[in-house]
């Protein structure tokens, strides 16, 4: 039973992160808070290259991969992990964010953080929920207050 949750777990990131390949910024603000609901560990790996600008479509697939590097670009499947070797940077799609969609991925990263052993990771989690001026993450921040 375990192994087929992990599945459906694994299956709903897959999904979710295939999501992000869209020119829609109001469909990638739905993606993001999908993404973030499947509560997969990797989704702060995600999401964290997409406000870094390292999350690309690879071209030839489709496929959403981290990337990392200059020249020869190393590039990993951004729902597994799975390192995808290298691809040269005319053969990737940046995907493109807003600045709403920031303000939603410092919500939701803070949000995932706010509960670390960390006190720094606590510190920052709340400094990004705060600088985002977004009321519906405060009640986040004042259940990790609480149980500090």
């Amino acid at each position: 039973m375990m192994l087929l949750a992990a599945r459906v777990i694994a299956a709903d990131i897959v999904t979710e992160v295939g999501r992000l390949d869209t020119s829609s910024f109001a469909e990638k603000e739905k993606a993001i808070a999908a993404l973030a609901a499947t509560g997969d560990a990797r989704v702060t790996i995600v999401l964290t290259a997409l406000n870094d600008n390292k999350l690309f479509i690879r071209k030839v697939d489709r496929l959403i991969v981290i990337a990392d590097g200059k020249g020869p670009i190393r590039i990993e499947n951004a729902a597994t992990g799975e390192a995808l070797g290298e691809a040269a940077e005319p053969d990737l799609d940046r995907i493109a964010i807003n600045n709403k969609i920031r303000r939603q991925i410092k919500v939701i990263l803070g949000g995932l953080t706010l509960f670390s052993d960390d006190p720094a990771i606590r510190l920052k989690a709340a400094g990004d929920i705060f600088r985002a001026r977004d009321l519906s993450a405060f009640q986040p921040l004042k259940d990790a207050l609480a149980k500090d």
